[in-house]
């Protein structure tokens, strides 16, 4: 732990601020100071610099940042055969803070005190953005009523997103905090849910849903029962205090014969439709990246008709879509890495002990399912979240390698072994 920096924590969580939840949008001097920019190339190099070249080569080859470089780097595979590569530069540019993200995290400190500490920085980063949403976000008319949507770059859809991500988070804060620390655990878990509500989106909603169901699960015995009891109660009382507007697209998703979204030209369906015919086009390496709606406005222009040029929503399509079969396959196995390494903390059993934190699957699980209606392909939240559980699943392996060399050093004791330095026992000469 000596090669790591000490302010490496606190350096992750303006990282997860600025690039996760992008809370400097809502300042205006940041269009003078640049912060992401700064913390992406100026803070990147201070924060190698600062740590040992033991503690960089473990961040480099976790298996984490290489698929994610890897998925950075086809990026720009894409560019030289992108419909428009003028945009395909400018798109694949957000590979570069999408990197700096994870290898952030995963510079720090892989213990308890640091993974304590950077949840608790998601915590505060969603309520930074949940706020100024609330405060000085705008109100958008569609279908069905107003739409709540944050004053940066997040609309209400992506806005919807982050926060049901991160309730899975504050709930794990709150089952290990006690005192202050979880009351506000609790509570920005509570505004949270009322953000998505105010939101109207359908995908962040199923997302919320998919969410707390994956954590619910994660409990064994009694405990899952009242997990799931307290989360339909919550569901409940959520619904009937939400306003009309929001249950009434909530029930859409019964009716979706009558949905735009399933009969118009620019609905899902159709879009979805088309986007599945130019992964068949362009199999190798796709439209290029952000390209999507460029090939929209090509395949309305070929058709002589006037139409949006759509976003995909849904970021499995977009990704094979704008990166081809490689790129849209890099994508789907970070994903399954991330899956797997939060696989171990999610099911509570004896031998998990302290380590049981159904909030990392939980959390890849709401962006999984709300990331089949949005086009979040290059969502930064979503590497900040497979980082840090990138992190947590090293600290998890850490401290059980520990504890095996403490048992490993108490039967070396008791069997009359030097522990000093290499563990040899101690056998009396014998003569022949």
């Amino acid at each position: 732990m000596s090669g790591y920096w000490r302010t490496a924590a606190p350096f992750g969580a303006v990282m997860i601020a600025i690039l996760c939840y992008r809370v400097h949008e809502v300042f205006w001097l940041s269009q003078y100071l640049h912060p992401a920019l700064i913390a992406t190339y100026g803070g990147m190099a201070l924060m190698l610099s600062r740590s040992s070249a033991a503690a960089r080569k473990l961040a480099f080859e976790d298996q984490t940042f290489k698929i994610v470089l890897a998925y950075a780097a086809w990026m720009w595979v894409t560019v030289p055969l992108a419909l428009w590569q003028g945009l395909a530069i400018q798109s694949a540019l957000m590979g570069l803070p999408i990197c700096a993200s994870v290898l952030a995290i995963l510079l720090c400190p892989p213990d308890r005190p640091t993974l304590r500490y950077l949840s608790m920085a998601f915590c505060v980063g969603a309520l930074l953005l949940a706020l100024t949403s609330l405060g000085i976000g705008a109100t958008v008319a569609d279908q069905g009523g107003e739409r709540l949507t944050a004053s940066g770059s997040f609309d209400s859809n992506d806005l919807a997103a982050a926060m049901a991500i991160t309730i899975p988070i504050a709930i794990g804060v709150a089952r290990r905090e006690r005192g202050k620390r979880r009351l506000f655990a609790i509570a920005v878990a509570l505004l949270f849910a009322a953000v998505i509500i105010k939101t109207g989106s359908r995908g962040g909603a199923l997302a919320l849903v998919a969410g707390a169901l994956v954590f619910a699960l994660g409990f064994d015995g009694p405990r899952k029962f009242y997990a799931l009891a307290g989360l339909a109660a919550l569901l409940s009382v959520g619904w009937v205090v939400s306003p009309p507007d929001f249950r009434a697209r909530m029930q859409s998703l019964t009716n979706v014969e009558d949905d735009y979204n399933y009969t118009a030209y620019g609905g899902r369906k159709q879009i979805w439709k088309r986007g599945r015919g130019y992964i068949m086009e362009h199999p190798l390496t796709g439209v290029g990246v952000g390209n999507f709606p460029v090939a929209e406005g090509d395949y309305a222009a070929q058709l002589g008709r006037p139409a949006k040029w759509s976003a995909p929503h849904n970021a499995y399509l977009q990704a094979f879509a704008e990166m081809g079969i490689p790129g849209g396959l890099i994508f789907v196995a970070i994903l399954f890495a991330t899956a797997k390494r939060a696989w171990p903390m999610w099911k509570q059993t004896r031998s998990i002990g302290e380590w049981h934190r159904p909030e990392y699957l939980a959390a890849l699980a709401a962006f999984a399912a709300g990331g089949y209606f949005l086009s979040q392909a290059y969502f930064y939240l979503l590497f900040g979240l497979c980082a840090l559980i990138a992190l947590a699943d090293r600290a998890r392996l850490l401290d059980r390698l520990g504890a095996r060399h403490a048992a490993s050093q108490g039967v070396a004791r008791s069997a009359g072994w030097r522990t000093g330095g290499a563990t040899r026992p101690r056998i009396k000469p014998t003569v022949a």
